[in-house]
């Protein structure tokens, strides 16, 4: 992903330089030097069992790990206040648009891809134990419970 950026924005005269890290130098540098000393980095959320809950992470107050490269924007954040407190329903679409347009326009953080997970089995041969909400992405959290069926 960061050649194709790193290529688009070439195209309008942006050169940019890839460093690639292992994950304790990364997260070191991302989440640890305040203020930071990068221009852009890539990473997932986990979105949890809820929308709007991954909208906590575009306010640098409440997540804490950005403080160092993103700075409170108060529009952003009653966004991210009414998602949270919206019942399902055509208000809470809206409220989960307005917030996707305010991350949009404050640009801070930008998310540019979902990590979806899809867990194919045989459920003649198996009973596994899934979460329908699992959003740390890890969809083999209960593997250990998992039963093979006997013919």
């Amino acid at each position: 992903m960061a050649q194709v950026i790193q290529q688009n924005l070439q195209r309008i005269g942006i050169q940019v330089s890839i460093e690639q890290l292992d994950e304790g130098s990364w997260s070191g540098k991302v989440y640890g030097e305040v203020p930071a000393t990068f221009d852009a980095a890539l990473s997932w959320f986990a979105g949890y069992a809820d929308a709007a809950m991954v909208g906590r992470w575009w306010d640098p107050e409440q997540a804490g790990f950005n403080l160092g490269f993103m700075a409170p924007n108060p529009k952003l954040n009653a966004a991210i206040d009414r998602a949270m407190r919206t019942t399902r329903g055509a208000d809470r679409e809206g409220a989960l648009r307005d917030l996707c347009e305010a991350v949009d326009a404050d640009a801070q953080m930008i998310p540019l891809v979902t990590k979806p997970a899809l867990t194919g089995y045989r459920s003649d041969a198996l009973s596994p134990t899934l979460y329908e909400t699992e959003g740390y992405g890890n969809t083999f959290r209960g593997v250990a419970d998992f039963r093979l069926r006997t013919r």
